[in-house]
């Protein structure tokens, strides 16, 4: 019998600290939410490179500025190489763009920064330059989102991107 009893108390004690964790867990997720002030039903994760939270998904995705024409087109604009001629290549670029349409945290998906191209580097270093977009919005408000953009280039005689 006496055992039972300690095995009840026991029980009875870490049910106290199961039910404090739950407890303080929740308030840490609810002020987590109001702190961003964000109502977004979409999953928010935290991008390492920019050291802030991410949406992948909003009600609004980022929009590059029509008067550039897109992403592609400003890289090729910029790009310039002539002993590249005749190269094709495909880069996968991961990119944030913040609540205030900077783009931040330019990368290269699934590859270390000592692992990137010549080219690689040369086509993050033109995008660090991107004008201004608009932001996500999710819920009515501007919101961090990652985006994930593949792009498939030609060099031409010239060294321009096609």
């Amino acid at each position: 019998m006496m055992i039972i009893g300690i095995i009840q108390r026991k029980c009875n004690v870490n049910r106290k600290y199961y039910k404090l964790f739950n407890f303080i867990l929740m308030i840490f997720v609810v002020l987590s939410c109001k702190s961003q002030n964000i109502d977004c039903n979409y999953p928010v994760i935290h991008d390492s490179v920019t050291n802030k939270n991410v949406y992948f998904y909003v009600d609004k995705m980022p929009i590059f500025p029509i008067e550039e024409g897109d992403i592609g087109r400003f890289i090729a604009k910029k790009y310039e190489d002539k002993t590249k001629a005749g190269m094709q290549f495909s880069i996968k670029l991961k990119f944030v763009i913040d609540e205030m349409g900077n783009l931040i945290g330019s990368r290269i998906a699934n590859k270390k920064e000592r692992e990137y191209t010549e080219e690689e580097n040369m086509i993050i270093d033109i995008i660090k330059f991107s004008p201004k977009w608009d932001p996500g919005i999710c819920s009515g408000i501007k919101t961090n989102v990652l985006l994930q953009i593949r792009l498939k280039f030609s060099v031409d005689e010239n060294g321009r991107l096609k």
